[in-house]
Order: C-alpha cells, then structure tokens, then sequence
C-alpha cells in the first residue's frame, strides 16, 4: 500500500459526508491522516464503520501509478515534486544523517531538528526537500537509491487491521465489566497490537533507526 495514501484521500474525502447525521453515529469530514477538528464521538463513529470505510481500499490499490520523476530541472521541482520523488526513492530524514550521504552541515542540522520533533516529510519546508533531493542529484558519491516496491503491505494486512480494531472496540464499549470480558478484551488488544505492528514494520521497517510506533 506504499505510495497510495494519496489516492485513498482522493477517494475518501468526501465518504463520510453521505452518510446521514444521526445522534448515534455523529461522523465528520475525513480530511487526512491529521483529522483536524475531531473529537472522541467522531471517532467512536469511525469505528463504527470502518470496514465499509476501508472496503474499496483494495480497488485503489489496485490503481497502477507508478512514479514518474518530472521533467524539469530538479532546483525548480514545488515542494510537492521533492515529496514525491524522496518518498518514491525512500529517502527520510534519518537518511541524510547517514555518514555516507554528502549533506551539508546546515541540511543535516535541519534534518535534524526535524527526526526529533516527528515532522513528516509533507510538514517540511520546500527550500529543505530541494535541498535533499540535489545532495542525491548533483553529488557525484551520494547514489540515489533504488524506487521502493509500491506493494509493501498488503490490503490484506491492513483490512485485518480494521477489522481487529472494530471488534476491540465494541468489546471495550460493553456495559459489562467481568473478569472474563476483562480477559477478552486484554487478548483482543494484545491480537490488534500485533497486527498494527505487522502492518507498521512492513511500511516503516525498511528504514534507518526505525522504531516501531506502538
């Protein structure tokens, strides 16, 4: 699923606003991973239906796009050019605190700050991604990596994902509390954990000091 967060929005952005506002089930506009403005009833209503939500991922996955680098010059590529083409390569911020890439001492410190306040490529200044993308393109020691497989996890994978977060819960949401719902509930988050990080190391595990989200 590597490369199609961005088709998935396309396809998503709209999905939530059809379904009628009813006190039970208060959805709101899905708008991108940051899902700005919502509040814990907003996303107990996603749970509620999130495996019609992500029932077409599969038909956008199954969208082939791949990466085609633009043809201008790389120095007047816009700072969504630079995204895509660092991201098509795999190339983070840690990547450029590797002691084989030439970066400069002032993009490194850059990069930096940035590894240590978790900001994602996209949330990044464009003169810094340009700056990225030509310590690749115009150093003659620093070799641009090979473009990622687009298919590094599975629809598969991610719908069980849902699917155990779903189940989680409505176990949670029970207006009973016994000790064996309370054992029930602790497998069921221990199998959800499990399959977040399957899906997590098979989309992050490639890269440089990665550590795993959970």
């Amino acid at each position: 699923m590597k490369g199609k967060n961005s088709e998935f929005q396309q396809f998503a952005c709209n999905i939530l606003q059809s379904i009628p506002h009813v006190p039970w089930c208060p959805v709101a506009p899905y708008t991108g991973d940051r899902l700005g403005g919502w509040v814990s009833e907003n996303f107990l209503a996603l749970a509620r239906l999130i495996k019609w939500f992500y029932g077409a991922l599969d038909k956008v996955a199954a969208v082939d796009t791949p990466y085609k680098e633009p043809t201008i010059p790389h120095h007047k590529w816009l700072k969504g050019m630079c995204i895509d083409w660092l991201e098509a390569h795999g190339i983070t911020f840690e990547s450029m605190l590797d002691t084989t890439v030439s970066a400069s001492e002032k993009l490194q410190t850059s990069c930096q700050d940035y590894v240590s306040k978790r900001v994602p490529l996209k949330k990044a200044d464009a003169k810094t991604l340009r700056s990225m993308v030509a310590t690749y393109k115009d150093s003659p020691t620093s070799s641009i990596p090979a473009l990622v497989k687009d298919q590094l996890c599975s629809v598969r994978n991610i719908i069980n994902l849902t699917q155990a977060w779903q189940v989680l819960v409505a176990k949670i949401m029970s207006t009973e509390a016994t000790e064996e719902s309370i054992c029930d509930i602790d497998q069921h988050i221990k199998i959800f954990l499990t399959l977040f990080a399957r899906v997590d190391k098979s989309m992050n595990g490639g890269k440089k000091n990665y550590i795993p989200k959970f």
